[in-house]
């Protein structure tokens, strides 16, 4: 019997050695089918400034369909639209366009006819006012066949129905469908609808 009532030493007990602490139990490997497994690795992909670095496409994984970034969908309406044609005989011309194209000559040859009555009897006046008026004349048979054919394809018309206009009577018809017959409210043949500002470069040359 212990009085000090300290455990006594069992002589038959082998001594267990320090460094052979007990080790923590191991997970086992489960297979990947296994419904126990609720863990999955999901897929790295590549941010869209480390793709075109590495020139990888964007969401492209081992053996993955590449995967678009919200940026890269495209409007299918917007991307059938098709652009607005450019040029003194393609593309369209408005109402507005057309009316414009009658009142920037008007402005033209206002100039010298102004210049003409303030120096009246003034030789070189009448100079400049003859060759204004030649300059005027002679770029004025383009300006004006180009708008009268762009403002047909506004009606979704060929150009050569712009010859009309050298139809006697008739011609005076065909200016009033110039001024105030709408042109189509879409797309059509000739492009599609111009709402630049109408500035005298794309009325007269269409560009």
């Amino acid at each position: 019997m212990n009085p000090d009532n300290t455990p006594t030493p069992n002589p038959y007990q082998q001594p267990q050695p320090e460094d052979q602490a007990q080790q923590p139990q191991q997970p086992q490997p489960v297979a990947p089918n296994d419904p126990a497994n609720t863990f999955q690795p999901q897929a790295q992909y590549p941010s869209p400034a480390t793709a075109a670095q590495a020139n990888v496409p964007s969401g492209m994984g081992s053996g993955a369909a590449p995967v678009p970034y919200p940026s890269q969908f495209q409007n299918p309406a917007a991307a059938s639209t098709p652009p607005i044609q450019t040029g003194m005989f393609s593309g369209r011309l408005n109402r507005q366009g057309f009316l414009l194209s009658l009142l920037y000559p008007f402005v033209y040859f206002l100039i010298p006819i102004a210049l003409g009555l303030v120096l009246r009897g003034n030789t070189i006046a009448n100079i400049i006012g003859f060759v204004f008026g030649i300059v005027g004349i002679i770029a004025m048979i383009p300006i004006s066949i180009s708008t009268a054919v762009r403002r047909w394809h506004d009606l979704n018309q060929s150009g050569w129905m712009a010859l009309l206009s050298f139809v006697p009577l008739v011609s005076f018809f065909v200016l009033l469908m110039y001024l105030f017959v709408p042109g189509t409210k879409a797309a059509n043949d000739y492009g599609a609808i111009d709402n630049r500002p109408s500035t005298l470069r794309k009325v007269f040359f269409g560009k």
